[in-house]
């Protein structure tokens, strides 16, 4: 028999420097991040922790799946955390990251999901804040090392540019947010 289950609708916002959100094209973050991420270092931590899911970068594509992890989630039974990986990245339009390290620094932490899309979902829709999540790794992203010039992605290497991308129109709206433009 199944259950009546009072579900959230997933959030939805316009795209800006102030209401940055995750659920806001979260596959086209993901991929706007790992650009930025060209070249940058970065560090292990394989560490199980809560996180919050608006800071999780995460769409489901098949709804039996999501489905059956709230059957799962509102039946009490545990799941495994989900995989995710980190960005950190300065708030838009603020500092570059070498500025301040300090824990109230102007940082935002993005996870792109590895597994676990349609548990986010599921979490999301009975109303949870929080998933377990394993991270694996973070990465802290630069953006005033690159440049956004003629519809495409440079990053700048010593005195050369490097192209990494030509970017789609939606990924031109992030990426205006945190890199600068040349005129």
């Amino acid at each position: 028999m199944p259950m009546n289950i009072p579900l959230k609708e997933p959030r939805q916002t316009a795209l800006s420097a102030e209401t940055l959100s995750t659920r806001h094209h979260p596959k086209v973050l993901a991929s706007v991040l790992s650009h930025l991420a060209v070249g940058q270092p970065w560090k292990e931590i394989d560490q199980v922790q809560s996180l919050p899911l608006d800071a999780i970068l995460y769409q489901p594509w098949a709804p039996n799946r999501t489905r059956r992890a709230m059957g799962y989630f509102t039946a009490g039974s545990p799941f495994p955390p989900i995989s995710v990986f980190a960005y950190r990245m300065p708030h838009p339009v603020t500092q570059s990251p070498s500025e301040d390290l300090a824990k109230d620094s102007p940082y935002r932490i993005f996870y792109d999901v590895g597994d676990g899309n349609h548990r986010c979902s599921a979490a999301e829709r009975c109303g949870e804040t929080h998933i377990q999540a394993e991270v694996s790794g973070v990465v802290t992203i630069d953006p005033f090392e690159f440049m956004l010039s003629d519809q495409k992605l440079w990053l700048q290497e010593g005195r050369f540019m490097r192209l990494i991308t030509e970017p789609t129109a939606l990924s031109m709206e992030y990426l205006r947010l945190w890199v600068p433009e040349h005129q």
